[in-house]
């Protein structure tokens, strides 16, 4: 049987994929016999040694399990081009006002993504619950839309933010760069692993 430990955020994202795919999952009373996933990218070798500490050595990265194994879902049903909408902040789909409808407008495939703490306020559609750990193994998208900062996404896709505040360092970076200055008709500055650049569909 495989557990899911610690049970938080990340931990939430795990068990909503393996639901998706019909695997069965505990959270607690965890045993020897079980495969736990660890469900935490910050604290995983601490867990680890807390695990191992309970004799308990049949372990794996439960971000990297999933992750890997909803990607391989996801590109075979996603062309290359696909934007994938991360709903990572509350009213995060109000906050992308028409972006969605523009892109379906253009028949740009799409996939929506949701973070389970702010799947506890939404009731907006969504397609999969994840967590931002997730990300840099969906290389299904060229492009990830969301609210907040990424982190990390994976090294060949691109991340555009659509701020939901004002952020004084965004608008002083963004509009008085002429390169970027068509940001909110998606023709703006995307920043990647590798820095910024000029994308357009």
């Amino acid at each position: 049987m495989k557990a899911i430990y610690p049970f938080g955020n990340c931990g939430k994202a795990i068990a909503s994929i393996l639901e998706f795919f019909g695997e069965e999952y505990k959270i607690d009373d965890i045993y020897t016999s079980d495969c736990v996933l660890i469900a935490s990218k910050r604290y995983k070798y601490k867990l680890q040694q807390e695990l191992q500490e309970k004799n308990i050595t049949n372990y794996i990265d439960g971000l990297e399990y999933t992750g890997k194994k909803l990607n391989y879902y996801l590109k075979a049903k996603f062309p290359k081009n696909s934007v994938a909408l991360i709903y990572d902040d509350y009213k995060g789909q109000k906050h992308f006002g028409l972006v969605e409808s523009l892109l379906r407008s253009k028949n740009i495939p799409i996939c929506r993504f949701i973070y389970p703490d702010v799947l506890e306020y939404e009731t907006c559609e969504y397609d999969f619950v994840i967590c931002q750990d997730l990300i840099p193994f969906l290389n299904a998208f060229k492009l990830f839309i969301c609210t907040g900062i990424l982190t990390h996404i994976p090294y060949d896709s691109y991340s555009l933010r659509i701020p939901s505040h004002y952020y004084i360092f965004d608008y002083h970076a963004f509009y008085h760069n002429p390169k970027t200055r068509g940001f909110w008709s998606l023709k703006g500055a995307i920043s990647s692993a590798g820095g910024g650049g000029i994308f357009e569909y």
